[in-house]
């Protein structure tokens, strides 16, 4: 299992180790509660912004797997263990890392990313810059 330390800037960190499995097991455990809210905020997201509804959504992410699951097997690992952790299925998941996809051409957006790496561990962040819950 993972840890969580809330820090004073309110981001959520987590810290994990194993297998890609183990890993997304521990990250859907420590952060369902922030998985739950980002799929209620997208759900709402892509019916107002694409005319899309959530079953819809997930049905398009899942046209994704067959590439992800042959070209990127331990990503798809790590995301059945989020689902797992967080009580969640894995199409939700999934469509939530393939929203950009999804919503190309869409949305008005835009993401900063921080990367650093460290004598015995690396660190990356990434946020996305746009529309407030």
């Amino acid at each position: 299992m993972g840890s969580l330390t809330p820090p004073p800037s309110k981001i959520l960190q987590i810290s994990t180790s194993g297998t890609a499995s183990q890993i997304g097991y521990s990250h859907g455990t420590l952060a369902s509660a922030h998985i739950s809210r980002s799929l209620a905020f997208y759900t709402r997201l892509f019916l107002k912004k694409c005319a899309m509804d959530w079953p819809a959504v997930r049905g398009f992410a899942m046209q994704y797997q067959p590439f992800l699951a042959a070209n990127f097997p331990g990503y798809v690992e790590e995301m059945e263990g989020v689902a797992k952790g967080a009580g969640k299925e894995y199409a939700d998941v999934l469509a939530l890392n393939v929203r950009t996809e999804i919503a190309f051409g869409a949305f008005s957006d835009g993401c900063t990313a921080v990367s650093w790496r460290g004598s015995d561990r690396s660190y990356l962040g990434q946020n996305w810059d746009w529309d407030i819950e």
